[in-house]
């Protein structure tokens, strides 16, 4: 979880997660009501630390009242003078933000607790604290500030000898290696947090490095190294019973078979998937595995059965306010109109896929939507618009691989890779277009609403 620094092993849409959370269960409950029966009697710096925990406790349930235990323990801290707490504090709600979506200012208050840390020294502190500035850049699809980030994380944990940290550290860093498409690197990185993992028989941690690992060779189209990765990860899983990263990692494999076209294999891994995700009420895995389960059904010809899957995921990712994950369903739904042939309608899709990727500068998104509009564009023969948006592609792309050279050769363990991203771009000059695409993206998002409300209708109808 974006907490303390032990939890970190992120991984993200390429089948990895920023966060493993666990089901609010029972249990659950009764620790947090006990801890509020504590907070009553508790008395100055066990009241503050009282505060913390059930920050903890609810921040992602219960976010509101999270934030509001979080802003006590400041006013206590502050009270007694006690920057570490008032670090702690901002730390805390820093995570709040972050999980309802407030990156801006969750990064204010991990800065402002990082500089308090820097002050008083406290380095375990600042290596948390850069840690989870690096998750949010990374999210953020700003891969050059994610690196820096994690690179310092990477020094604090040297220096403190904290070598589990340092697993997380390296393994996150591998992660935005792996999301620029530097496979080599990343997988160097994940294969130095393996060792550390296996050295302090962390055995989920092994299991999400295992499973980082297949990843990486999935997506650098090496699939029999893939799938080997992914079944010791299911073993490692099934062993410490962690049913959301078993059922992610068959939704790794569950993609894979699709890419590989072997659909009634990979439906049959995305149920179970699936199957485990609404056990322990997953709503972020469930979300992405109804999109899966909608690009397996459009691509074996039933249509009726993707766009109903489609919807449900495209709806519960905007009611979970992941704009991300709503700007990949919006593009894939675009993919399936193209397919078909159906260009106008796939317009609106890209667009209001691009708008979203464009809002939270989600890059890789943004590039290929650049790249999906450009074909379409060309496809109803309006070349000015598919010049202008090959050309916004190739701007962007030189974009991503100079931050991705640059941190290459800054690497502190790896000091070259062998993946390269195409360096040549088109040039063109297209006057007035961005009042033009401004109209356009207007027109596309009224209409795009109104299918929305029409869909929800219909729905609705229909079950009555």
């Amino acid at each position: 979880m974006l907490s303390n620094k032990y939890n970190f092993n992120k991984v993200f849409f390429l089948f990895i997660t920023i966060t493993c959370f666990s089901h609010h269960t029972f249990s659950q409950d009764e620790t947090i009501d006990s801890l509020k029966s504590k907070l009553v009697l508790a008395q100055s710096t066990e009241k503050i630390d009282l505060l913390h925990q059930l920050t903890r406790e609810l921040w992602y349930y219960e976010p509101d009242e999270a934030m509001k235990y979080a802003e006590m323990a400041y006013q206590l801290s502050f009270s007694f003078n006690d920057s570490s707490n008032m670090a702690m504090a901002l730390k805390n709600k820093g995570i709040v933000l972050y999980f309802t979506g407030e990156n801006k200012n969750a990064i204010n208050c991990y800065n402002k607790a990082l500089k308090i840390y820097t002050k008083l020294n406290e380095k375990k502190g600042i290596s948390s604290c850069v840690n989870n500035l690096g998750i949010i850049y990374m999210d953020l699809g700003n891969y050059k500030k994610a690196l820096l980030f994690y690179q310092k994380s990477i020094q604090t944990d040297i220096e403190l000898n904290d070598e589990q940290a340092l697993a997380s550290s390296l393994s996150n860093a591998g992660i935005v290696y792996h999301f620029q498409g530097m496979y080599d690197m990343a997988i160097a990185y994940y294969q130095k947090s393996l060792a550390l993992e296996i050295k302090f028989k962390n055995y989920d941690g092994i299991g999400e490095c295992l499973m980082n690992i297949g990843v990486a060779y999935q997506d650098n189209g090496m699939s029999p190294e893939s799938k080997n990765y992914y079944d010791k990860a299911l073993i490692i899983f099934k062993k410490t019973a962690n049913k959301n990263r078993f059922a992610m990692t068959c939704y790794n494999i569950a993609k894979m078979l699709y890419t590989q076209k072997d659909y009634f294999k990979s439906y049959l891994y995305i149920r179970h998937s699936l199957k485990i995700r609404y056990e322990i009420d997953d709503l972020q895995g469930i979300a992405s595995g109804l999109n899966l389960l909608a690009l397996i059904y459009e691509a074996t010809g039933n249509d009726e059965k993707a766009n109903e899957y489609l919807f449900k995921s495209l709806l519960m990712e905007l009611e979970l306010g992941n704009k991300r994950r709503a700007s990949i369903v919006l593009s894939n739904k675009g993919m399936m109109l193209l397919k078909n042939e159906e260009y106008e309608e796939a317009l609106n899709f890209f667009l209001n896929s691009m708008e979203i990727a464009k809002d939270i500068n989600a890059r890789h998104e943004l590039l290929d939507n650049y790249q999906n509009l450009s074909k379409v564009y060309y496809l109803i023969d309006d070349s000015t618009r598919g010049l202008y948006y090959d050309d916004m592609y190739w701007i962007l792309a030189d974009s991503i691989q100079k931050d991705a050279k640059h941190f290459s050769k800054g690497s502190l363990f790896v000091k070259d890779s062998n993946e390269k991203v195409k360096t040549s771009r088109v040039n063109h000059d297209l006057n007035g277009t961005e009042t033009d695409k401004k109209m356009y993206y207007f027109i596309f998002s009224a209409a795009f609403v109104i299918f929305i409300i029409v869909f929800i209708f219909l729905r609705s109808k229909k079950s009555t």
